[in-house]
């Protein structure tokens, strides 16, 4: 009763879009080339690091890529962040013919003060700093969730930890959400109303593809009850796994994980007379 009940309680696609956005720590970002001479109308990207400072993205650019130099002409640009997955769940989505969820916003790429620059960097390293504090002093049961997911993994934390030595290095910018998509692994896209869309605030729960509010897991799941007698055809279908209450942190969430196994376990039980 208690895996059928949650599994019927979905994430609006604004929860989606936050929970893709405070996951992640890489994005692809489009800026318009320019030269001396103005802007040429081509497009340039490239892989970049960011942040989330306070609910707003802040792009981490290495220096020697071209949009330091495209937002001085012309500041519109665009980020698309994927849902940070690896490892066997990502070949598995790919032999479906799926790709993983993804948001995409357009904008514009503000440079910032130098004063403020210093700001965010330094803010950057303790939020990477707390993040590996809280997994050095986790339980012993939280610490082998991590560890075994750490295998094909990695965490936020881990993605920005290389920038720590490379402070003159990169760039800092602001991203002014000018508009917002989630796009799901099926690649239909849904417009996301910015009056009712706060981007995410730095936490310390979404360490995988989990959030405060439960998780999602793929499963391989019979297409119809026929007879026995009869081969089953499977196909493979995502299913939302939601708490009762939201986990405070990492040690919440385990132990509501916990305690979502025993219900489930009590109601297979009962069901089967075991």
């Amino acid at each position: 009763m208690a895996a059928a009940k949650a599994k019927t309680v979905a994430l609006s696609v604004a929860d989606k879009c936050r929970n893709i956005l405070a996951a992640g720590w890489e994005a692809h970002l489009n800026t318009i080339k320019a030269d001396a001479k103005g802007s040429k109308g081509e497009i340039y990207t490239s892989k970049v690091h960011y942040m989330i400072q306070k609910g707003t993205p802040y792009l981490i650019v290495p220096e020697n890529h071209m949009h330091n130099i495209n937002i001085i002409i012309d500041e519109r640009g665009s980020l698309a962040v994927s849902s940070p997955i690896r490892g066997r769940v990502a070949s598995l989505l790919k032999s479906l013919k799926k790709v993983p969820p993804r948001v995409a916003m357009t904008g514009d790429v503000l440079r910032m003060k130098d004063t403020k620059v210093s700001v965010i960097a330094d803010s950057l390293k303790k939020d990477i700093l707390k993040e590996h504090r809280t997994e050095s002093e986790a339980s012993h049961g939280v610490s082998a969730i991590l560890s075994s997911a750490g295998a094909t993994c990695r965490s936020r934390s881990e993605g920005l930890l290389s920038l720590l030595n490379e402070e003159n290095s990169y760039s800092i910018f602001k991203f002014d959400i000018g508009s917002c998509v989630y796009i799901d692994s099926s690649s239909s896209s849904h417009d996301i109303e910015l009056d009712n869309f706060e981007p995410p605030r730095a936490g310390l729960l979404i360490m995988l593809s989990v959030d405060h509010h439960g998780f999602d897991v793929l499963a391989k799941v019979p297409q119809s009850v026929i007879s026995l007698d009869v081969p089953q055809q499977y196909h493979w279908k995502e299913f939302r796994f939601t708490f009762k209450e939201p986990a405070k942190d990492v040690e919440d969430f385990c132990s509501r994980l916990v305690e979502l196994e025993e219900e489930a376990i009590q109601s297979i039980k009962s069901y089967s007379g075991l």
